[in-house]
């Protein structure tokens, strides 16, 4: 790769979204970080087309539409983003019927198939394709917070334990991972350095999901360092 333009397709953790506790709810927050900057000083563009709650169908769904409406991946490295809401449950339905089976928003075999659609038409309209592994959750956090005016003990009883947040997530994670070998694209690994640091918690927000503002300077400097070796910087 060797291109003057970024487009990041994917959620609220690439749009830089942060949740922040206001009382008894909580609200989200942008990172005022300087992502666009630090790219632009190397001579980069770069665009999020990034939106809070997107699945992988949300993500090939904008790409379509861009493309119709005259959008060129030339020269662009098209990063993809997904799988951290794709692998999340209807919570509450958990709640009101542990007993029962549930399905996440997009189970991996739909989700994979709907990845490798994206990455073709990404590399159809001319992009080049880079694939962005998934921060890790903090279980725990997660667990108090999807629980909150539910039943913590029913959605515990259906989950077998809490670490089965993170396990599940993980799955998604390595379906990401296995997504960029079996297609022989580039990882922009978010997660490593997360998963290394003795300092985790200070870098996830109290939902469990988002990084905090440590977090996303750490996911700054990863994008330009992963950047800048792939020949795209």
């Amino acid at each position: 790769m060797n291109n003057n333009r970024i487009m990041i397709f994917g959620d609220s953790v690439l749009k830089g979204v942060m949740y922040l506790e206001d009382g008894i709810r909580g609200k989200y927050k942008l990172y005022g970080g300087a992502l666009e900057s630090r790219m632009a000083e190397r001579g980069i563009e770069l665009t999020r087309c990034c939106h809070m709650g997107a699945t992988i169908d949300v993500g090939l769904d904008r790409m379509k539409k861009m493309l119709a409406k005259g959008t060129s991946f030339e020269n662009t490295t098209v990063l993809l983003e997904f799988g951290g809401n794709d692998c999340a449950y209807n919570w509450r339905e958990v709640s009101e019927h542990p007993e029962e089976a549930h399905k996440p928003k997009i189970e991996t075999g739909r989700f994979c198939e709907l990845y490798r659609e994206a990455i073709a038409l990404a590399r159809s309209a001319g992009g080049d394709v880079m694939l962005s592994s998934l921060v890790p959750i903090d279980a725990t956090k997660y667990m108090n917070f999807i629980s909150r005016g539910l039943s913590y003990d029913n959605i515990l009883s259906w989950l077998g334990d809490v670490n089965m947040l993170y396990r599940w997530h993980e799955g998604y994670n390595r379906a990401v991972e296995q997504l960029a070998d079996d297609c022989s694209l580039p990882l922009f690994d978010l997660r490593e350095e997360f998963l290394y640091t003795h300092a985790f918690k200070s870098l996830i927000c109290d939902d469990g999901i988002h990084p905090t503002a440590e977090g996303h300077r750490m996911i700054e400097d990863i994008l330009v360092n992963s950047l800048s070796r792939v020949g795209a910087a």
